[in-house]
């Protein structure tokens, strides 16, 4: 503590000096105390399980309209710049991206069920047709009405 108070009044360079030769005393003692038996590991782990499955619940319950990641970020606790770091961290994609996809997926199983291709669209959540089947393309590699009628021929065969 004494090294502490004495790198104060002294100049930059011998104040760094000061720090590194504290930090090799810490480095070398064997006077340890531990702070915190608890392995954390564990909570962290299922906080991370809760905080996701609150996020896929609430795209689940929001695809269909405009799912906002400011209204997910705070349900969650988190700012919107940390959701979403947080949510590429755990995801590898952006929220955006992740809640396409879900619609694209949601937009098989009904196309799978001999629906209308523009009311897919819409009750996936898409405003408009174009970009539907724009991002159908994009995520499947066909668009809505050949997927359909590739898989549909094969039920019925």
């Amino acid at each position: 503590m004494n090294k502490l108070h004495e790198m104060r009044n002294e100049n930059s360079f011998s104040s760094f000096m000061g720090l590194i030769e504290i930090l090799q005393i810490l480095a070398q003692s064997d006077e340890v105390k531990e702070l915190n038996t608890e392995d954390t590991r564990i909570k962290w782990f299922l906080n991370d399980k809760i905080r996701m499955g609150t996020i896929y619940d609430y795209i689940h319950e929001n695809y269909d309209k405009a799912p906002n990641v400011n209204v997910i970020a705070e349900n969650v606790n988190l700012s919107t710049p940390a959701f979403c770091r947080y949510f590429k961290k755990q995801t590898n994609m952006t929220f955006t991206d992740f809640v396409n996809n879900y619609r694209i997926n949601q937009a098989k199983l009904l196309l799978l069920q001999n629906a209308v291709i523009t009311e897919v669209g819409f009750q996936v959540g898409f405003e408009s047709l174009s970009y539907f089947n724009k991002l159908f393309k994009k995520y499947i590699g066909e668009t809505p009405s050949a997927f359909k009628k590739k898989h549909l021929s094969k039920i019925a065969n």
